[in-house]
């Protein structure tokens, strides 16, 4: 029993990490007349802070986005979606060896996400920009990741998340208001750092 508290106990560290993060979820893009998934590349940075045993706090902030530009007969323009959100929740660790740890937690989160529209007209001068809906989300992330050591302060780092998330968009192309409950994934890989 103490050698397995004492294996647990070791788990509690305070760390920051930062990682690459793949998202896609439900949402309004500039386009859209229903939520559908949007996807975008992005960064998380976070922080954990043990609060006993091998319960840690945490707290993490993602912002992401992408473009896409076209070209028709008529139309040259560029579409950009940008999303952000922040978390705050507790994770559990367990030891698996010596040099990796496997993590599970749950977070409030809150994010927004925007888009908008820049078309260049042919034979005409300047640009028509048009900004899209806005997307307030809010609910439940769940997590699961693994830490591997690869020195005493720094470790690589994954998570796979799922949230389910209440949304509600305004501004959207109808000039309705919507509200829907959506899903949200996101993948990981990037670096911990640990304080002490």
């Amino acid at each position: 029993m103490g050698a397995h508290a004492d294996a647990l106990a070791g788990e509690s560290h305070v760390a920051i990490w930062i990682a690459p993060e793949a998202r896609i979820g439900d949402r309004f893009g500039w386009s859209d007349f229903q939520p559908v998934p949007h996807g975008q590349p992005g960064v998380r940075l976070g922080l954990g802070y043990p609060v006993g045993g091998a319960v840690a706090a945490t707290a993490s902030g993602y912002i992401g986005g992408s473009s896409y530009r076209f070209t028709g007969f008529s139309a040259v323009g560029k579409l950009k979606d940008l999303r952000w959100d922040v978390r705050a929740g507790l994770e559990n660790r367990w030891r698996l060896e010596s040099r990796s740890t496997l993590r599970a937690g749950i977070a409030f989160e809150y994010g927004e996400a925007r888009s908008w529209f820049k078309s260049a007209q042919q034979n005409q001068i300047g640009q028509r920009s048009e900004e899209g809906p806005r997307n307030y989300l809010v609910g439940v992330s769940i997590c699961a990741g693994q830490e591997v050591r690869l020195s005493q302060r720094v470790a690589l780092r994954y998570d796979l998340g799922l949230s389910v998330l209440w949304g509600r968009a305004a501004g959207v192309v109808t000039s309705n208001d919507y509200r829907w409950l959506g899903d949200d994934l996101g993948f990981s890989l990037g670096l911990a750092y640990v304080l002490r």
